[in-house]
């Protein structure tokens, strides 16, 4: 590997790092959302597409309750690009992530409970330790559900093993609706 090669690797890892630590919170990314609670957030992240995060929020207008949802669309391909033709790398990383989409909807409260619903009877999996070395797998998934001082987050690729595919199942499906909930993603 040349010295230039590592240059972009090192900036590379850093424009991992600073766009996982904005999709982590999509709540804080411009416009940023008044302030809710967080009910779930899951994400798709695909090798070679778009990267997606979605989140919904409980919102609250005096006494009216309603349920809000962030969907952020990151094209990681195109920033990658952009990073390895920058004349200043450092500089390029300030800005980070560039390549951001940031959509907002109001979520049909009655359509989201009958998710919830389902939820109820999906069984946490056993946990899974793979054997270690390389995944040859690129896409990873997961869900994050707060509640308070309860957390729970699970993260998973598409190999899994069959105790996960009740939970696979209903987070493809939250994903799905959460995008009908708005418009298509690019």
């Amino acid at each position: 590997m040349t010295a230039e090669e590592y240059r972009v690797s090192k900036f590379e890892l850093r424009l991992m790092e600073l766009s996982n630590a904005a999709l982590a919170a999509p709540e804080r990314l411009a416009p940023e959302l008044d302030p809710g609670r967080a009910v779930l957030r899951t994400w798709y992240y695909p090798s070679f597409d778009h990267y997606r995060v979605w989140l919904l929020e409980k919102k609250y207008r005096g006494h009216f309750e309603y349920l809000r949802l962030r969907r952020v669309v990151w094209n990681h391909g195109q920033e990658r690009e952009d990073l390895v033709k920058a004349a200043d790398p450092e500089a390029f990383l300030r800005s980070v992530p560039s390549r951001i989409q940031v959509t907002d909807a109001d979520v049909d409260g009655e359509r989201w409970h009958a998710f919830e619903d389902a939820a109820a009877s999906v069984v946490i999996p056993p946990l899974s330790f793979p054997l270690r070395g390389l995944s040859m797998d690129g896409v990873k998934f997961g869900i994050e559900h707060s509640f308070f001082s309860h957390s729970l987050r699970l993260e998973w690729r598409s190999n899994i093993p069959k105790e996960w595919k009740p939970l696979t199942r209903w987070t493809q499906q939250v994903q799905d609706f959460f995008d009908e909930c708005i418009a298509p993603a690019p």
